[in-house]
């Protein structure tokens, strides 16, 4: 078995979103878990983000269109954590 390398909790990475080989967003996040398991991260409230500008009723047709430019952005949501 190969070993993986894996960053510490704690780490400040970019997750990005790729769809259609194309960044759909990029966001600043810190790591809370890399295991085999799962990767879980946590983007806090303010962070600066890209992604592009449309709202939830648009992003299908967006995405769909694959033309899409990524504008700047601040998490106004409380601090989320994802996982992967």
């Amino acid at each position: 078995m190969n070993s993986v390398d894996r960053w510490p909790p704690g780490s400040h990475i970019v997750f990005r979103q790729v769809w259609f080989n194309k960044i759909w967003a990029a966001f600043p996040v810190t790591i809370v878990e890399d295991s085999t398991d799962r990767i879980a991260v946590y983007i806090a409230p303010g962070a600066d983000f890209m992604a592009p500008n449309c709202n939830r009723a648009e992003y299908l047709r967006v995405l769909a269109s694959k033309k899409w430019r990524l504008s700047h952005h601040t998490w106004s949501s409380l601090g989320a954590i994802l996982t992967v």
